[in-house]
């Protein structure tokens, strides 16, 4: 989203419910991905509020950028319960 900031990116996707985790503590849940995105690199798993499970991957750039993947992993963490 062009014009904003990533904390205004993450708030607006907390406010939106999609992301099951934010609850209704949105200010933590921005914190804490402020907190994972500022470390650079990093895995974490994410359930969103129609039950699907994201696999998502951060990497920092050599000049400074950043990558993050998103995976659909909820057939395999179905797979394994």
């Amino acid at each position: 989203m062009p014009g904003v900031t990533t904390q205004e990116l993450f708030r607006a996707v907390a406010e939106s419910g999609v992301m099951a985790g934010a609850g209704r503590d949105v200010a933590d849940w921005v914190a804490r991905r402020l907190t994972a995105y500022r470390a650079g690199a990093g895995a974490a798993e994410e359930t969103l509020s129609d039950g699907r499970i994201l696999d998502i991957r951060r990497y920092k750039t050599f000049s400074n950028g950043r990558v993050i993947l998103l995976r659909d992993v909820t057939d395999a963490c179905a797979a394994e319960r």
